[in-house]
């Protein structure tokens, strides 16, 4: 059995029973390599949760910074998966560590090294689906950091677009991952969530924020990002830009499939069509002292 190969040294994540599995830091028995062990219990678990560890395992890199599959198996009632390890901690948790005169250069140093892995990502038509502070890992000095983008569970492949009711990370996912228009989702939906995710950094909070999940949802779906006053003034027009949705007038299950879609992929083409451009806006605006 696979799991009987490793060595587990803790868990981690929340403690309490999760949805979709246990996650483990552990080693190898007979190298010693650390890696991430995830382990779903299909007696206890639903099978989206399986379904979600195989989605997983099918995407895996070559590349530094983008985590590679190293085993998986599955039997009647478990399912494991191991995974490439990546030292570091969340992005949240390393801005929170930044000064404020600090935070402007690493948003672009941080911002230009996660291009590189959403380059490669798009050259293999992947999107991530994914991206928020939890599945961003950060290590290394302020000036020679180590980005790595983790959990590739909800991914897909934009050449093989799958019929399945997709999940989505609620505050960050585009409303295309919302409504569950997968034939259109592309590159530009994982940008939305760099926007969501930026504002995050810099308010420290998510925007739009509800404690009704459907009112939550709602909000997501038709209302722009919100002023802030942690918000630089000259970058906030620009997170604006890169999650630009279309903000519906009825509710979107009153119109038709064919209508909603349409309006979606007006909104997608309205958001920056090159991370490397929104980059470039937000350099322009570090010559000024642009929060006062």
């Amino acid at each position: 059995m696979l799991a009987e190969n490793y060595r587990i040294i803790q868990q981690l994540g929340a403690k309490r029973p999760r949805r979709f599995g246990e996650i483990y830091l552990a080693e190898s028995i007979h190298t010693s390599q650390k890696v991430i062990l995830k382990v779903v219990n299909k007696l206890k678990c639903d099978s989206i949760a399986v379904e979600r560890l195989r989605n997983e395992s099918s995407f895996s890199f070559t590349s530094e910074g983008l985590p590679s599959t190293l085993d998986f198996s599955e039997d009647a009632s478990m399912a494991y998966l191991v995974r490439e390890y990546f030292d570091g901690e969340t992005i949240d948790n390393y801005w929170n560590k930044l000064r404020r005169k600090e935070q402007l250069p690493f948003l672009i140093l941080f911002l230009k090294k996660l291009d590189d892995l959403l380059s490669e990502l798009n050259t293999q038509k992947i999107v991530h689906c994914d991206i928020k502070p939890g599945n961003i890992l950060v290590s290394g000095s302020s000036n020679e950091i180590k980005i790595s983008l983790i959990d590739f569970g909800l991914a897909l492949k934009t050449d093989a677009p799958e019929k399945r009711k997709m999940l989505f990370p609620l505050g960050y996912a585009a409303p295309e991952l919302v409504l569950n228009h997968l034939e259109i989702v592309d590159y530009r939906t994982d940008y939305y969530a760099i926007g969501v995710l930026v504002w995050r950094l810099f308010a420290g909070k998510m925007p739009l924020i509800h404690p009704n999940p459907s009112v939550f949802t709602n909000l997501q779906l038709t209302h722009p990002l919100p002023d802030h006053d942690s918000i630089p003034r000259k970058i906030l027009p620009l997170l604006k830009k890169l999650s630009f949705k279309y903000s519906f007038e009825i509710p979107p299950n009153r119109l038709s499939k064919e209508e909603v879609r349409k309006k979606l992929i007006e909104a997608i083409d309205t958001r920056y069509n090159d991370l490397s451009h929104f980059i470039a806006d937000v350099e322009k605006s570090k010559i000024r002292r642009f929060w006062f």
